[in-house]
């Protein structure tokens, strides 16, 4: 299988967590549960949930870098494993909380949904004039 170049850049900034209030929260009390979820709903991780989950608690800061790099190749986004790993080693609640809300960029063009309502199709878009 051919590797495309990366061509974008995060949408979601690492340290504007505070967008998403819910998803900061439980990305502190959380953090490998939203590897879960993005897996779970989303499918942008070669892995189940529980795969990505275990990857992330048991591998530590590693196991996260390499979540965040099948997501970040999976999207076409700039960047390596070492900036992953260093993401995940100095910020791992603001990255898990960028990659959610990455997730939900590119899904739902929306970076404020929650683990509650991140399944809902998007609200309809009103007629252009």
């Amino acid at each position: 299988m051919a590797v495309r170049p990366a061509t974008n850049n995060w949408k979601a900034l690492l340290f504007q967590c505070c967008k998403n209030p819910a998803m900061c929260l439980f990305s502190v009390c959380v953090p490998c549960g939203i590897a879960c979820m993005q897996c779970k709903s989303h499918s942008l991780i070669d892995h189940t949930g529980l795969q990505a989950c275990a990857c992330a608690c048991f591998l530590g800061c590693i196991g996260q870098a390499i979540n965040r790099s099948q997501l970040r190749q999976k999207l076409n986004i700039e960047g390596g494993f070492a900036q992953d790993l260093c993401c995940s080693c100095c910020c791992p609640c603001c990255a898990v909380n960028q990659e959610w809300r990455e997730t939900m960029i590119f899904k739902f063009k929306d970076e404020t949904r929650s683990i509650f309502n991140a399944s809902e199709a998007p609200p309809p878009q009103p007629p252009k004039a």
